[in-house]
């Protein structure tokens, strides 16, 4: 038999008997597949692969083959035969073609997607942004069987019409339309001008979009205050919650994008939090990964799906990633700043991220050299060219060169330097050519330029362009498309990228687009964060941790707590990766005669400018990965500490005030809890992780002597912490989680 239909009892290649369940393009793979479900254990999945559920069966009952490995089918299934580019005739749409045929995301069931013949579809293919198939705008529908006639047989679903309840096949989800408005506003002599983009969307009982319209109205009338309301009813229903929360208070008076980001700390909070055993043995093929390129300046691309699910993801992508929500500077400040935290931690239920450091003061000039030599500022501390004399500097922060990127309206430009002595001591701020320096002039709001400055680079250059884009989902990639799950590189890897590839499609997504989470919670114009993008990605290099802090000149320096802590920590990784290795290779020879991990530093290479590789190289440059998404994303990717007070930092700097409006401070808040949600510890037990072979015993003593190694360091800094003016707690093994977060 040439066709398969769903339902068909086959025997594929094996001798394996099953069912199929499924058949139609998916997202790993090009070309059609069969989904099949076994009647006996002996597949790989449970009819999900990534975060695409394709069908569902019990775990190691699922598989996916291509029409040639189905040998033959031992029964068909009762009913109609459809199959996978068969015409049929769709009553009241005319002819088409079946392009899908399975369940899907938007509603229980069989069904099948039809590219049409002519425009009288509802969308192309995707339904809520999730791709079954493709076709040109308003060809595609998606049809119960009951909806489908034979090619010329003049038989519609009038015929054959079953109930809702009764089906097993039922009828196409019925639609009801909603309306999405954007606003952007300009008061002049008190008549305002509402300029209006309105989508049409036409959903599903599931509220699942199959197609959209725009038209744009311009009006004139007579308002009080600006449109504070979304216009979409999805997002207006999530709010109200919040809406409530903040009534009589001082957020009440938040944009509805703050607000959703509000929501979105309320519902997510807790839900990410996983643990080791949520870390399942890799899936990934050694093939080429389907992805997207990251758009805006950013040089690189993230993949379709992760092998890693997320929870809750795709509800926070609705509302964060919604162009439908009006873009708003507010700008007002909190009545007294000391009760900035105590209310909005009320609104939240006390869901923001818990700060590892108490700091007793951010900002007096003693707070700028904690930053500078064991706070966000270590990552871009560098030393004074020798030729440089003035004031005997010996450190320096330079972010002067943010200052050319624009912002809005209303806002100050980003940019300061900042000096330091041979011992840590700050000596001047310098900004637009002129010199601040203790108690001069200005010296306050130079302050808070350079900690509000450098938080900005901080978290979209450091964080999010460095770690979670350029290292951790590059990595992420080449693992998944060179190693197959059985090479032992991929055992060790798996756990360092686990939900790599997820946290960098969702960053991308709702992170860094224009009227994206970077662009509104900071103050650059779309034009400015973009340039940004650009050169903060060219900054970011894999460089040994040891040797960058050696030519600092601060490896014997005990006020820099993360050479102290960090160096012992990033030799345990080494000797973690190097003993690793020695399990499975006889020698270096065979070692770097592995295709696999040799195919994997070339695709590598360009991203980072690595040279040949040898199994010194890599053994470094692994630790180094490590290092990064675990210790140096700990020390970048948790600001909690300076979000507290909005009089700290802000991501919007106005002209001479050292504190942060409401909303820049909600906003600072919302980011840090939502991109600080837990990854399991990196003090786990992985062994479920590793290759079940003989060489078992051999990696579990390998991982136990790494946890004993991570413990001890974790006591030696406690001890190094008794003696300090302030605890660094960033390098602490206890405090580390494997891989990046979001």
């Amino acid at each position: 038999m040439s066709q398969f239909c769903v339902g068909d009892k086959v025997l594929i290649v094996g001798n394996r008997d099953g069912v199929i369940r499924f058949i139609g393009p998916t997202k790993f793979k090009p070309g059609i597949w069969y989904g099949i479900e076994l009647k006996n254990k002996g597949g790989k999945n449970n009819g999900t692969v990534g975060k695409r559920a394709y069908f569902k069966c019990k775990d190691l009952c699922g598989t996916f083959v291509g029409k040639e490995k189905i040998l033959t089918v031992s029964e068909e299934r009762k009913g109609p035969r459809y199959v996978i580019g068969q015409q049929i005739e769709v009553p009241g749409r005319g002819v088409g073609t079946i392009k899908f045929i399975g369940p899907t995301k938007f509603a229980a069931g069989l069904w099948y997607g039809v590219e049409l013949a002519e425009k009288q579809g509802k969308n192309n293919g995707r339904i809520k942004g999730v791709p079954y198939f493709e076709c040109k705008p308003r060809y595609g529908v998606f049809l119960r069987e009951d909806k489908i006639a034979v090619l010329g047989s003049g038989i519609g679903s009038q015929d054959r019409a079953v109930s809702r309840e009764s089906a097993t096949f039922g009828q196409e989800p019925t639609s009801a339309s909603v309306v999405t408005s954007s606003s952007t506003t300009t008061i002049s002599d008190g008549v305002t001008t509402i300029t209006t983009i309105t989508e049409s969307k036409t959903e599903t009982e599931d509220a699942e979009v199959v197609f959209e319209e725009k038209m744009t109205e311009t009006t004139t009338q007579k308002v009080d205050k600006p449109v504070a309301l979304t216009g979409n009813t999805i997002i207006d229903k999530y709010l109200q919650g919040i809406q409530d929360a903040v009534k009589g208070t001082r957020l009440e008076d938040l944009d509805p994008y703050t607000k959703a980001l509000l929501h979105s700390v309320k519902r997510m909070a807790g839900k990410w939090e996983s643990n080791a055993k949520d870390i399942h043995p890799p899936l990934n093929s050694g093939e080429p990964v389907p992805k997207d390129q990251v758009e805006n300046n950013i040089p690189c691309a993230v993949p379709h799906d992760c092998e890693d699910h997320i929870e809750g993801e795709g509800f926070m992508r609705m509302i964060l990633k919604s162009q439908g929500i009006p873009f708003v500077d507010k700008i007002y400040d909190f009545n007294d700043p000391d009760e900035a935290l105590s209310s909005l931690t009320k609104v939240v239920e006390g869901k923001l991220v818990e700060a590892n450091v108490k700091w007793t003061d951010l900002c007096s000039d003693r707070s700028i050299e904690l930053i500078a030599f064991q706070g966000i500022g270590a990552q871009r501390l560098q030393r004074v060219p020798s030729d440089y004399s003035v004031d005997n500097a010996k450190y320096f922060i330079s972010l002067n060169w943010m200052s050319k990127y624009p912002v809005r309206t209303g806002y100050e430009r980003y940019g300061a330097d900042a000096f330091f002595s041979e011992n840590g001591k700050l000596l001047r701020i310098s900004r637009d050519g002129q010199n601040y320096r203790k108690q001069s002039q200005g010296w306050e709001f130079a302050k808070f330029t350079l900690r509000s400055s450098l938080l900005v680079a901080s978290i979209i250059g450091d964080y999010v362009i460095g770690i979670v884009l350029k290292i951790a989902n590059n990595f992420s990639l080449a693992y998944r498309e060179n190693f197959p799950p059985s090479h032992p590189m991929s055992r060790l890897l798996k756990i360092f990228q686990f939900r790599a590839g997820a946290v960098a499609d969702t960053a991308a997504m709702i992170f860094i687009p224009e009227n994206g989470a970077l662009h509104r919670c900071t103050a650059f114009t779309f034009k400015g964060l973009v340039d940004f993008y650009k050169v903060s990605y060219g900054q970011v290099k894999i460089e040994k941790f040891g040797e960058r802090v050696k030519a600092l000149g601060l490896e014997d320096k005990s006020f820099f707590a993360p050479g102290e802590d960090g160096i012992p920590l990033w030799n345990v990784m080494y000797k973690f990766v190097n003993d690793y290795i020695d399990v499975y290779y006889d020698d270096e020879k065979s070692f770097e005669g592995d295709g696999c991990i040799q195919s994997f530093w070339e695709q590598l290479k360009p991203h980072f400018n690595l040279g040949e590789m040898n199994k010194a190289t890599f053994v470094d440059f692994i630790a180094e990965y490590i290092f990064q998404v675990t210790a140096i994303h700990e020390l970048v990717g948790n600001y909690a500490e300076y979000a507290v007070d909005p009089r700290t930092a802000t991501l919007k700097i106005r002209q001479n005030m050292a504190q942060a409006d409401v909303q820049s401070y909600v906003q600072l808040n919302c980011m840090s809890a939502l991109s600080h949600l837990k990854q399991p510890s990196l003090m786990s037990d992985f062994t479920h992780v590793l290759l079940q072979d003989d060489k078992l015993d051999k990696a579990k003593d390998v991982g136990m002597q790494f946890y004993m190694s991570l413990k001890q360091e974790s006591e030696n800094i406690a001890k190094r912490n008794s003696t300090r003016d302030q605890p660094f707690v960033a390098f602490d093994p206890k405090e580390l989680q494997v891989s990046v977060n979001l």
